[in-house]
């Protein structure tokens, strides 16, 4: 399928570059840019994106990020958004981590097959996140592992920040002799994201509070 490029993505992305340098976000789509191009010419070479949309507005706490299937409230198509209430709370690994996931339902709106069920992430995304390197759902109740060749591609390119891997379940999960050996720690977000390890030194930073996970009981 052929992939249109709209003209008021290239004219948006001019005024973020080159007009609006007043602006707090201005660092950061800068970077946003940067990235999407070189994800697209590297981690989908033979499935070139169209120019997106890129915005930075504030939406619901629960979500990083999200992508608009169709044309947004201005009639633009493309359109990715990175929740701006996070912005100064995640590493910019994190960031780039929801850039190259919205980056893949842009990829399935136009040469995939959306899930048209409940289940947003189908077989196609989840395959598409491994082939990457990034999850393919939100780090609560399962390994988080970002690996190559998105992990290579982000150090090559100067970002060096921590790389979080660790296993965790479901807050109330329990072992088959029904009492659990994983303890339980929580970040500082409201309401908290809870996980259990078996790790006695565990040490890990939430993605979303950007603080470290605390003993919660």
């Amino acid at each position: 399928m052929k992939c249109d490029n709209e003209r008021i993505n290239e004219a948006l992305r001019l005024h973020q570059l080159d007009s609006a340098t007043s602006w707090q976000f201005h660092p950061t789509i800068e970077l946003l840019h940067r990235f999407f191009d070189l994800f697209d010419a590297t981690l989908f070479p033979t499935t070139p994106l169209p120019p997106a949309a890129l915005s930075l507005d504030r939406t619901r706490r629960t979500t990083l990020g999200h992508y608009v299937p169709g044309r947004n409230g201005t009639g633009v198509r493309y359109n990715i958004n990175l929740n701006s209430i996070w912005l100064g709370q995640r590493s910019t690994l994190d960031q780039l981590v929801t850039l190259a996931h919205e980056m893949i339902h842009l990829w399935q709106d136009i040469y995939g097959k959306p899930s048209k069920t409940g289940w947003y992430h189908n077989r196609e995304f989840c395959r598409m996140a491994a082939n990457i390197g990034i999850p393919s759902l939100p780090p609560r109740g399962q390994v988080i592992k970002i690996t190559d060749p998105f992990l290579s591609l982000c150090r090559e390119h100067g970002i060096d920040d921590p790389v979080p891997d660790f296993r965790s379940v479901e807050e109330n999960s329990t072992s088959s002799q029904g009492s659990s050996t994983l303890k339980k720690w929580s970040c500082q977000c409201r309401p908290p994201v809870n996980v259990r390890v078996a790790i006695a030194d565990f040490d890990a930073t939430c993605n979303r509070c950007g603080r470290r996970f605390e003993r919660s009981e």
